[in-house]
């Protein structure tokens, strides 16, 4: 509390500094400076701009200004200020694997690639940018690539935890379980609280249908973060694979407990319940999933589903009609729609025939 007053009166004097001299840049970069340690981004972003409207080629002000945009993933207008940097000074590493990044985060592979290769050219042994380009290869689904630049990341920091980490998920993707496990393991080893490579090696395990050793390391990482949301619906899915369904029921809804925003876990637990024909139960969370989601097409996909499995004709024309004027482009639900549509029809008219 006296951090934030003392913060707070250093940026009223700044302030008064500021209309004293308006041109002052130093007086600007300190008050900016001082609304992001009090976590005031929006202000912030307005100060920097403001040194822009005075000297619009001042490279710090728009190198912050990009970085407080992506903060706000706003990737567009950081593109924009990274990019005048960058032709200001061309030789920057920092604001060349900044725009990189910010290319990545929108898609663009191309330009986000050329780049991470400029700052290749510059430190051609940052292993930073390996992984970085490697994580790129990834997101576009080209996962042999991805591990090239992972493998020689690795190579070139041994001791960087988040590299094993990166390798492992391209391990996982290519049903690579053992390598996976390995260096899951490795991360874990370097940094023994590491809870997000404990889960991953519970999940490894588990999709390897080892459910004794996943069993072991969701404990583990359930010690460590007993809330863990993730982790309960991971478990979720792990006992369920194992054929233990009373048991993940009750973890599915120890989730929806931790996170009663959060819609994955009443679904993947409707979904099982589906499979264990217990259509009511599974009905009343896909209805829970409608009232924190009421736009989502697919959950009224599967209420139409359940409905019909219950053979609930009217009830699932009803809802694959709400989901067909969520999602207007799904040909296949439209199919499923005419259908049922035709069978409710033709059993009115035999019944109406009898």
């Amino acid at each position: 509390m006296e951090d934030f007053t003392y913060n707070q009166r250093l940026i009223e004097d700044t302030i008064k500094k500021i209309k004293d001299e308006p041109q002052n840049l130093e007086n600007y970069f300190l008050l900016g400076k001082l609304y992001i340690v009090q976590n005031e981004y929006n202000n912030a972003l307005k100060t920097y701009e403001e040194i822009l409207s005075i000297k619009p080629d001042d490279v710090q002000a728009l190198v912050n200004t990009g970085s407080l945009y992506f903060f706000f993933e706003d990737f567009n207008h950081a593109i924009k200020n990274y990019k005048k940097a960058y032709e200001i000074e061309p030789e920057s590493y920092s604001i060349c694997f900044n725009l990189a990044n910010a290319y990545a985060e929108l898609g663009e592979f191309n330009k986000a690639l050329k780049y991470y290769n400029i700052t290749l050219n510059m430190q051609p042994e940052n292993a930073m940018i390996y992984s970085a380009i490697g994580l790129l290869y990834q997101d576009n689904n080209d996962y042999t690539e991805a591990e090239k630049y992972y493998n020689r990341a690795i190579m070139l920091d041994k001791f960087d935890a988040e590299n094993y980490m990166n390798k492992a998920s391209i391990m996982m993707k290519l049903y690579r379980f053992d390598e996976a496990i390995a260096n899951f393991q490795k991360a874990l080893e370097m940094e023994p609280d590491n809870y997000k490579a404990c889960l991953c090696l519970a999940n490894a395990y588990s999709a390897k249908a080892d459910f004794l050793k996943a069993r072991k390391y969701f404990d583990k990482v359930l010690e460590m973060v007993p809330n863990y949301y993730q982790a309960h619906v991971c478990l979720a899915i792990s006992l369920s694979d194992e054929g233990k369904i009373q048991e993940a029921i009750d973890v599915y809804k120890k989730a929806i407990s931790l996170e009663p925003e959060t819609t994955n876990a009443y679904l993947l637990l409707a979904n099982l319940l589906v499979a264990d024909a217990r259509y009511d139960e599974a009905l009343d969370y896909y209805n829970q999933v409608t009232k924190i989601m009421p736009d989502d097409a697919d959950t009224y996909k599967l209420i139409g589903n359940t409905h019909a499995i219950l053979d609930n004709l009217d009830l699932a024309i009803i809802n694959y009609r709400k989901a067909i004027e969520l999602d207007t482009e799904c040909d296949e639900l439209k199919l499923i729609y005419y259908e049922i549509v035709d069978e409710y029809i033709n059993r009115k008219e035999n019944l109406n025939a009898a």
